[in-house]
């Protein structure tokens, strides 16, 4: 199994909840607030943070109150963005200047070196934070943070930031609980206030994170990203009166820059206030705007309203736009999957991958592109990847048990299956794809448990049924796999494995005639089935149809052999 420290160190991306986020990197001043899309895919994924868990992770940086004389610039849910006018040290204000021109290892020289002379100096432990996290390392970044917290206990940036490093990988509680810190240590800190609510929103407390949205707008009314935030939860609370207040607040203000339009429309597309989200890109691809963010949200949103050729040409603009963005090339990949474009889908996909290797949403798309083509150590290989990059999803950990129990790794497969049972529980089909599983390895009593849990929380599942009547007829059950299979054909009358198993119960009960029908109706829903034939041959046999039996043996022995060609 993939150990802890392994999916951590890999998730240099990582992400809040099952949100997905990206990296865009970061200019001093620019505020960054790039709210979820749901994306009603086959997966079902989310995919629209790239630049706004970036701004999370990184932008609280840096002096102690009684020797900063810095200029902060609030920006969303705990991301201050603090430009150092004057340090404790020249190392400080020259890793400062560094990073400002994005030149990461010569800033973390210049904090080290300050480290040395000044160990015990919180500022320049978080700011080692900061510049660690720039480089993918989540764990070390922990720790600095934290020395800096062992240092100043109540030092507001290394708390924000710790607070947003837990959003980040998945620890919502542990962040409100750094937030919380924060607040108590500087009432007037609007990021903390506004870190303490995308916490908040995380766990579905929307009633507090607009709470906590409130207090942040009374710090600082002049941010419009904490406004545009708020529209966000206000929205996910069903204060729909209120956020359209605010919307007209944001929207129809004279400052209103393009930017902003961009991010509310992101907000209400993540709501699925599609048409809404559209106007307002209309509104601002007439104005001066960031092309890149304009057409790639405009293809985000037409995708949703299902227009897909358009989406793939304004996400393939948005690409052209910034080919080093990953989040538009994945994004690109989804519209070309959706108008069959699969080679096209997958190159995209490759190129998010190679752009951001902890690309966990991107990898599963390459894996369910490479499963449905039967390539399935190559999906293995991509499926391992997503769940590396996102451990607590459980999707990504049943579809590698898919991948392994169609490679024939049955071992492999029901530990990546009870892994996913362990995220969730009642996570859809997991208990069926287990059962069947045990089903498979013999182990009669466990399939018997998870097959009927399966449809204590999912009773239409006909596909649970069939298999159920499948273990019946295996325990020699005949009743319960009667009425196990009447269940499954009832919710899906061409359910072609349960009228396979119908008829090999219809032949043990001698009643020919029923098996007969139930076989021929298998051939007419799934031609590649030999085993049918088969037992169409022995109900010809038991019943003197010497020449029907003649002839189904042959064209099972055919299919036999022609299945062993390579």
């Amino acid at each position: 199994m993939i150990s802890a420290s392994e999916r951590r160190e890999t998730a240099s991306r990582v992400l809040v909840s099952h949100n997905a986020s990206r990296f865009e990197g970061y200019q001093s001043g620019e505020r960054f607030y790039m709210p979820t899309i749901d994306v009603a895919s086959a997966s079902q994924l989310r995919f629209a943070r790239q630049a706004r868990l970036w701004a999370l992770l990184c932008l609280v940086v840096l002096l102690p109150p009684a020797v900063s004389e810095a200029g902060a610039e609030p920006g969303l849910a705990g991301v201050v963005v603090v430009q150092a006018r004057s340090s404790s040290g020249d190392h400080l204000r020259d890793a400062a200047a560094a990073l400002e021109k994005g030149e990461v290892e010569s800033a973390e020289r210049f904090v080290r070196a300050e480290l040395r002379i000044h160990p015990r100096s919180a500022a320049a432990s978080n700011l080692l934070g900061f510049i660690l996290i720039r480089r993918g390392e989540l764990d070390p970044a922990e720790a600095s943070f934290r020395r800096a917290l062992d240092i100043s206990p109540t030092y507001v940036p290394a708390l924000i930031n710790m607070g947003n490093l837990y959003l980040a990988t998945g620890r919502p509680g542990e962040a409100a609980s750094q937030f919380e810190r924060a607040v108590a240590a500087d009432p007037n800190s609007g990021p903390a206030q506004a870190g303490w609510s995308e916490a908040c929103l995380t766990r579905g407390r929307y009633a507090e994170a607009v709470t906590h949205l409130d207090r942040a707008r009374e710090i600082d009314s002049s941010n419009p990203q904490f406004l545009v935030a708020l529209l966000n939860a206000l929205l996910k609370a069903g204060q729909l009166d209120r956020a359209w207040s605010v919307l007209a607040e944001v929207s129809e203000a004279n400052g209103s820059t393009p930017e902003v339009l961009v991010d509310l429309a992101r907000v209400l597309a993540d709501n699925n206030h599609n048409d809404r989200a559209l106007a307002l890109l209309q509104r601002a691809s007439l104005r001066e705007s960031k092309k890149y963010d304009l057409e790639y949200t405009l293809g985000l949103v037409l995708y949703k309203l299902g227009r897909k050729n358009e989406a793939e040409r304004e996400l393939g603009l948005a690409a052209a736009v910034r080919p080093d963005a990953p989040a538009a090339q994945f994004a690109l990949g989804l519209a070309q999957a959706a108008l069959g474009k699969e080679e096209d889908a997958a190159a995209s996909f490759a190129r998010a991958v190679d752009l951001q290797p902890s690309y966990a949403e991107a990898h599963f798309e390459l894996g369910k592109l490479y499963f449905s083509h039967g390539n399935y150590q190559a999906s293995v290989n991509a499926f391992t990847r997503a769940a590396i990059a996102r451990p607590a999803v459980p999707m990504y950990q049943a579809s590698l048990g898919d991948a392994y129990y169609y490679l024939g790794q049955v071992d492999r497969a029901r530990e990546a299956y009870k892994a996913a049972y362990k995220l969730d529980a009642s996570a859809n089909s997991i208990n069926f794809k287990i059962g069947l599983l045990e089903l498979r390895l013999g182990r009669y009593g466990d399939a018997e448990i998870y097959l009927k849990r399966e449809i204590e929380l999912h009773p239409d599942n006909a596909d649970c049924y069939s298999t159920l009547g499948e273990l019946f007829l295996v325990l020699g059950r005949e009743a319960d796999a009667d009425q196990a299979l009447k269940q499954a054909l009832a919710a899906r009358p061409s359910h072609a494995s349960a009228l396979y198993q119908m008829g090999k119960l219809r032949t043990r009960q001698q009643r020919y005639d029923e098996a007969t029908r139930a076989f021929e109706r298998v051939i007419e829903l799934d031609h590649s089935n030999a085993q049918v034939h088969y037992q169409l041959f022995l109900i010809y046999r038991r019943t003197g149809r010497e020449d029907l039996a003649a002839k189904e043996i042959e064209i099972f022995q055919k299919m036999e052999r022609d299945a062993k060609r390579p």
